[in-house]
């Protein structure tokens, strides 16, 4: 009983403290789809995530983001497996994004659902035993709804090309 009352303690204090959402950032000037992903852009060397995928598969996450009901302290109690967690920018043309590291929950991956799938990311640089920084990679797993869950994808993608998600995402 003791346990039971500390984790819904722990759940209903993560609710009310916890950022937790997906959230498409508004651009601007200083931060944007470019600054991030593209040569010279002023958080190319930041840790993040850089994509490319249909505008289909973008609408969707935006119908799934949008939704009115999240439930939440299920998703803390099952390790937000079903909780849509991400951050970034659109691209002006709808087919490319960037995802940023939640700096409260930098140890947890970004989470982007629909209807079949589950795509868990997670950003990351390879350690360099020099003074310089190690090459940025993005950790990609997509696994199916089905229970058990079936692993379409699991890979690191490392270097500065932006990450082209499987059409099968979006058909």
């Amino acid at each position: 009983m003791k346990v039971t009352s500390a984790l819904i303690t722990l759940a209903v204090a993560l609710c009310s403290t916890s950022s937790v959402a997906a959230e498409w950032l508004k651009s601007t000037p200083e931060k944007n789809y470019a600054t991030y992903c593209e040569p010279g852009g002023s958080e190319y060397n930041n840790v993040h995530g850089c994509f490319v995928a249909d505008p289909a598969y973008i609408k969707e996450l935006d119908a799934r983001s949008s939704s009115s009901f999240r439930s939440y302290l299920g998703s803390v109690l099952r390790g937000f497996a079903n909780q849509e967690t991400f951050r970034g920018y659109l691209s002006d043309d709808q087919k490319k994004f960037v995802l940023l590291e939640e700096p409260k929950l930098r140890l947890m991956p970004s989470m982007l659902l629909t209807k079949k799938y589950r795509v868990s990311v997670k950003s990351w640089r390879v350690v360099s035993p020099t003074d310089t920084p190690g090459e940025k990679c993005v950790f990609v797993k997509i696994s199916t709804w089905d229970d058990p869950a079936k692993v379409r994808l699991e890979n690191n993608f490392c270097g500065l090309e932006p990450v082209t998600l499987p059409d099968y995402l979006w058909k």
